[in-house]
């Protein structure tokens, strides 16, 4: 993948690095072996003080954002993302809850996607 000064390029034509953002063990781990099973460089953290670090030094295309996190949620951390951000990153924030509230929170958030 080609970097010019820490941004990505045009050239590019599918998403490579993604960042999985999960402090519960198991389904962190389960995220981790379903995506380890296709090209993707993966950068795993289990708190949003952690995928704040990734998305400074790993430079993702995706994240992965679990909702409730003991730190950071991964709304707090997505919208934190997009005003830092230098070039778009695709963010999906994952939970359980189906409240319609909810889902609005999280896309007000600037997440893309709510799973």
């Amino acid at each position: 993948m080609s970097r010019a000064a820490g941004k990505k390029t045009n050239t590019e034509s599918a998403p490579k690095r993604i960042l999985v953002a999960e402090d519960s063990p198991v389904c962190r781990r389960l995220l981790e072996s379903v995506l380890a099973e296709h090209p993707y460089e993966l950068y795993v953290a289990s708190n949003g003080q952690e995928a704040l670090t990734g998305f400074k030094t790993f430079d993702p295309d995706i994240m992965l954002l679990d909702w409730i996190m003991p730190d950071l949620s991964g709304a707090e951390l997505c919208r934190i993302i997009r005003k830092s951000q230098n070039t778009y990153i695709y963010i999906i924030l994952i939970t359980s809850s189906t409240e319609r509230s909810r889902v609005i929170e999280g896309l007000d958030s600037g997440a893309d996607d709510y799973q």
